[in-house]
């Protein structure tokens, strides 16, 4: 969370970037080691890009759909996380 606080986003996009932090974190313990581990990585990788001066689309895009297909099997968990990969995609993708 300090990273995020330490960014230069919205308010807005800091919320849900945090509430992404905070979903990866709940899906955590259902997931397979290996699984949660590139869970963590590829939300890790998500906050970096997103917090930076001109945040990628392309990379966005692509750590955002690797998100999704981690934790497409874990039902309703997946639902907080999937959303909010999509409002940073949509969010960014407007501002660029």
């Amino acid at each position: 969370f300090k990273y995020i606080e330490d960014s230069n986003v919205s308010p807005d996009l800091g919320s849900v970037l945090t509430e992404l932090v905070t979903s990866i974190e709940a899906a955590h313990p259902q997931l397979e080691p290996d699984a949660a581990e590139q869970l963590a990585e590829d939300g890790k990788a998500l906050v970096a890009e997103a917090t930076r001066a001109k945040p990628r689309t392309s990379i966005l895009k692509a750590v955002g759909g690797a998100i999704k297909s981690s934790v497409e099997t874990l039902g309703k968990v997946a639902v907080p996380l999937t959303t909010a990969v999509e409002k940073i995609i949509e969010m960014l993708d407007k501002a660029i």
